[in-house]
C-alpha cells in the first residue's frame, strides 16, 4: 500500500500509549487521587503498567518525558514497596501559581526535594 505524507503526519501527531494513558488517568483522577488540596492530579506507575502492558516501552518513554521536563516522577518510599507517582509539569506549575497555593507551595517544594533529590 502507498502511504500518503498526510497519513504519516497524522501518525506522528498521535499520542503514544503512555501519553494517552496519562491523559486518561490524570483527567479522571478523583479528589482522593489528587495532592495539594485536591488541585494536583497524580497517577501511579502501577496504573500505567496496567494500561500499557510493555513495561520496557513505558520505562523508556517515561524517562524521555522526564528528561524533557513534561512529566515529574516522584519516588515515595513505602514500607512494602516504593510507589512512583507521575505528575504533569503543567499541572505542577498551575498549582504553584495558584493564589491559594501558599502553603501548598511550601509542601510541594519539600515533597520535590525529598522525592527527586
Amino acid at each position: 500500500t502507498v502511504v500518503d505524507e498526510s497519513d504519516d503526519a497524522l501518525v506522528q501527531a498521535m499520542p503514544s500509549d503512555l501519553q494517552a494513558g496519562l491523559v486518561f488517568l490524570l483527567g479522571c483522577a478523583p479528589p482522593g487521587a489528587r495532592l495539594c488540596k485536591q488541585m494536583l492530579p497524580v497517577a501511579t506507575l502501577a496504573q500505567i503498567y496496567c494500561i500499557v502492558h510493555d513495561r520496557t516501552v513505558v520505562d523508556q518513554e517515561l524517562e524521555s518525558l522526564r528528561a524533557e521536563g513534561s512529566v515529574r516522577v516522584l519516588n515515595l518510599p513505602g514500607s512494602r514497596r516504593d510507589e512512583i507517582l507521575l505528575v504533569r509539569r503543567a499541572d505542577c506549575e498551575a498549582v504553584l501559581q495558584d493564589p491559594d497555593g501558599g502553603s501548598v507551595l511550601d509542601m510541594v517544594r519539600r515533597l520535590w526535594t525529598r522525592c527527586t533529590g
